[in-house]
């Protein structure tokens, strides 16, 4: 009898043990985009988490290179004040993203992320809230190689077109 329980219980453990896709969400990769939106917001955003051979997909089948993409996040400082990030409902907002790693086996590792981002346009003065949802795939390097945007850029087009027209 004691067999048979010491059988049942090595098999609950080995059944139990995890060998496909695994999500986490307080891993290494997780935690360095927490830490890469913090620079973001601070504005010492440098582009160390991406590869220099990063393709960048803005709500756009067509990707963008490494040099476009550092210089899209600076134009957000350049058209907006008051910046920041958000994940929560009303007054629990409890982090600056709802972020989760998923590693599949036979694909990598890929990062996802969900959060509101909020902003003053300068040339506009409106403030606008969007919900933004990015997916990052990793590469062998520890770096991002591919960076999924969604969100809504009608407010974004609309205050580079202010600034344009400023600048005239």
């Amino acid at each position: 009898m004691k067999k048979l329980i010491l059988i049942f219980i090595a098999a609950l453990f080995i059944g139990c043990t995890s060998t496909g896709v695994q999500v986490t969400f307080d891993d290494e990769k997780s935690n360095a985009l927490k830490e890469a939106y913090v620079k973001y917001l601070d504005q010492t955003f440098d582009g160390d988490i991406w590869s220099e051979d990063l393709q960048f997909y803005g709500n756009s089948t067509e990707p963008i290179g490494y040099d476009e993409a550092i210089s899209l996040i600076g134009a957000h400082h350049e058209l907006y004040d008051d910046i920041s990030m958000s994940w929560g409902d009303g007054e629990e907002v409890s982090q600056i993203a709802f972020i989760q790693t998923i590693n599949y086996p036979e694909y990598g590792y890929v990062s996802q992320a969900w959060f509101t981002w909020k902003g003053t346009g300068k040339f506009s003065g409106e403030t606008v809230e969007i919900p933004c949802h990015i997916g990052y795939l990793w590469g062998e390097d520890g770096k991002i190689i591919n960076e999924w945007q969604h969100s809504d850029q009608t407010h974004f087009n609309a205050e580079v077109a202010l600034s344009l027209v400023a600048a005239e």
